[in-house]
């Protein structure tokens, strides 16, 4: 599901000239069986809002959170907002960096999940990388305005939203292909008993009844 939404995260980047590298597992030197989203290359975010942007890579983790699912619900997504991508930041924390179990190097790299959820709501580091995002492009804290970097995280945010909308769309488009394929085969198996299960003499049926 979160495919559309690394891509569309990949183009912003190139659109920015943000050097960065698409389903990377280089930053896991230890773990072979692990790759990252977006790995955005160590000073490709020279102008960031903080130093942990501008100095170190940034793992880019991107995930969907459904605020519907029952494991969110049961923690009160249905009433709190963000509730479903906090959950799934500390997921993918425990996943890649748990406490005594860290999968790349700390001092060269910054794990950040991009978690959204279906009804648009981001998580804190989402709104936090976007917002280093914004400062890099307008130029670093000193440079441009206010205004400026505003258009730019609301244009980062509609990017986020846009694709979040397309791949929801494209499960829902699967699922009622699936669903017509099951119901396809179902009436093909119905009609098909029916005209074992019903004796012809002479062309003509005779129903036991």
């Amino acid at each position: 599901m979160h495919e559309p939404l690394k891509y569309a995260l990949s183009r912003a980047l190139n659109g920015l000239r943000v050097k960065h590298d698409v389903e990377s597992g280089a930053p896991f030197t230890g773990e072979r069986n692990l790759s990252m989203d977006i790995v955005i290359r160590p000073g490709a975010l020279t102008n960031a809002s903080s130093p942990g942007y501008r100095n170190k890579g940034i793992l880019l983790d991107v995930t969907h959170a459904d605020p519907q699912a029952q494991v969110h619900l049961r923690n009160g997504s249905a009433t709190s907002d963000g509730i479903a991508a906090q959950a799934s930041e500390a997921r993918k924390r425990q996943h890649y960096a748990r406490p005594g179990h860290v999968s790349f190097d700390e001092r060269s790299f910054k794990l950040t999940t991009l978690a959204v959820e279906s009804f648009g709501r981001l998580g804190e580091e989402s709104y936090e990388f976007i917002d280093a995002l914004a400062t890099h492009a307008v130029g670093g804290r000193d440079e441009g305005t206010m205004a400026l970097k505003g258009v730019f995280k609301e244009l980062l945010i509609q990017i986020v939203s846009v694709a979040t909308q397309v791949a929801i769309s494209r499960r829902v488009q699967r699922y009622k292909l699936a669903l017509r394929g099951r119901q396809d085969a179902e009436n093909r198996r119905t009609r098909s008993t029916s005209n074992q299960s019903t004796p012809m003499i002479w062309g003509w049926s005779v129903d036991a009844s």
